[in-house]
């Protein structure tokens, strides 16, 4: 004789999986970032991007649980969240779900209460502005230095006292004077199993190389500060909102990918901005290439994003599956970059579009006997 499973056992069964997932998931990330000098030694010059990645994606379990459950499952996944960041991380851990809140509740109530797209792109990006600003403010409070300043004697302190992190630093510079021809590879590969510790040591934190490392996170630090503030504000409601209507829940109502296209007005501001940021390379003048590269970096990841939006415009009507497109997409935001690194291919075409305004254009067309574009 069959029996039939109580409908209550097969929602906590599924609860369940759904916080043995997204507790796994946050661990892993956490882990991630605790293991930075061995995550250097494996990505090199990448590091920055990689721990960027990370910190886009930890809160996103949080906001998940968040949305789906309601808010005191999101403040529980929350607390969890803390406790396993300051086993694995220490009291930075801590911090970092303490800084983290702003994000994750915005988040989660922004997909929970079905908020329009727009708002909740623009609250989710305010939540991440939230936490870099609170990141900030503590060790301001707490040490009296700027951000910069602070990364930069830590990471020096690191340096001296910490083998690991001295070998990683090492094996980063010779990566740099290969690059700019200081080394030969040959020379840096018959290093290996040769250099001491304290050579290592003595190399990492002598005038030079302290002088790239200064250079390195003024020019990378704001810039990775923007790209956080955005690609969490945005990752943080589109992947948690995607996950919760996969998996059964209900979330607002979302036009296509396909028809992102910024305001006109928006889209000016956004010019005039790019043309500021480019003044200080065009005009020289070094003390306000910080500021320029932190605009730059902001119109670029906007209008990449417009590019990206027009490219799956165009694909719709040649491929019908969406995770097809998906997929062609997160190749084209990853490959194009790296290719055309100087180049800022898609950003360009997302300019372009905004002065072209070619789906409106194409959209018009159709609407006076062309074929639509679905």
């Amino acid at each position: 004789m069959e029996t039939m499973q109580a409908p209550g056992r097969g929602r906590q069964s599924k609860l369940g999986w759904e916080l043995l997932i997204a507790a796994a998931v946050l661990v892993a990330l956490l882990f991630l970032l605790g293991n930075m000098a061995a995550l250097m030694g494996l990505a090199g010059e990448n590091t920055v991007s990689v721990a960027l990645c990370a910190l886009v994606c930890l809160p996103m379990p949080a906001i998940y649980v968040g949305a789906k459950r309601g808010w005191t499952w999101g403040l529980g996944f929350c607390l969890f969240g803390a406790g396993a960041g300051w086993l694995i991380l220490g009291q930075a851990g801590l911090l970092l779900f303490g800084a983290l809140l702003p994000i994750i509740l915005i988040g989660s109530i922004v997909i929970h209460k079905k908020m329009g797209a727009y708002d909740s792109l623009v609250l989710s990006c305010g939540g991440a502005l939230l936490t870099v600003a609170l990141a900030a403010g503590y060790i301001y409070l707490k040490t009296g230095l700027d951000p910069l300043t602070y990364l930069f004697e830590t990471m020096k302190t690191a340096m001296e006292t910490d083998a690991n992190v001295a070998a990683a630093f090492y094996w980063t510079f010779r990566f740099v004077d290969v690059q700019s021809g200081v080394a030969s590879i040959d020379q840096v590969l018959a290093e290996m199993g040769q250099v001491t510790v304290q050579q290592m040591r003595e190399y990492v934190t002598a005038q030079p190389q302290q002088e790239m490392l200064r250079q390195i996170i003024a020019q990378t630090i704001p810039t990775s500060a923007v790209s956080y503030i955005l690609y969490s504000g945005v990752g943080g409601f589109l992947i948690p909102r995607y996950l919760v209507k996969r998996t059964g829940g209900e979330v607002g109502k979302m036009p296509p990918f396909s028809h992102f296209l910024l305001p006109k007005t928006s889209g000016i501001y956004l010019i005039i901005t790019f043309v500021l940021a480019m003044l200080p390379g065009l005009l020289n003048l070094p003390q306000l290439e910080v500021a320029g590269n932190v605009l730059l970096q902001f119109v670029y990841i906007i209008f990449s994003i417009q590019g990206l939006a027009l490219i799956d415009y165009l694909l719709r009507p040649r491929i019908r599956s969406t995770p097809g497109r998906v997929a062609i997409l997160v190749v084209i935001w990853i490959v194009v970059p790296a290719l055309t690194q100087d180049l800022m291919l898609l950003m360009w075409v997302g300019l372009m579009e905004q002065l072209v305004r070619l789906r409106e254009k194409m959209d018009a067309a159709q609407q006076n006997g062309g074929k639509p574009n679905a």
